[in-house]
């Protein structure tokens, strides 16, 4: 039994076309698909998601990130 090259390159071509960004990429696909949709059940979790995680950032990046969402929500 031999192993055949193009099914291989076959193989390899498909598997690479799968790679989508892994988990951080998934969720920004699905909370971005979940606001087009308008799915609050979906949105209100990642909002929540959002904010433990921005409180648990604290430092620098979580306030200029907390600025950044408090002058938006102004507009």
């Amino acid at each position: 039994m031999t192993l055949d090259p193009r099914a291989l390159n076959t193989y390899a071509e498909n598997a690479h076309k799968l790679q989508g960004g892994g988990f951080s990429g998934f969720i920004l696909r699905t909370s971005f698909d979940a606001l087009a949709r308008n799915e609050v059940l979906q949105v209100l979790f990642f909002a929540i998601v959002f904010g433990i995680r921005l409180a648990l950032v604290g430092s620098e990046a979580g306030a200029c990130v907390t600025r950044l969402i408090e002058a938006l929500s102004t507009v």
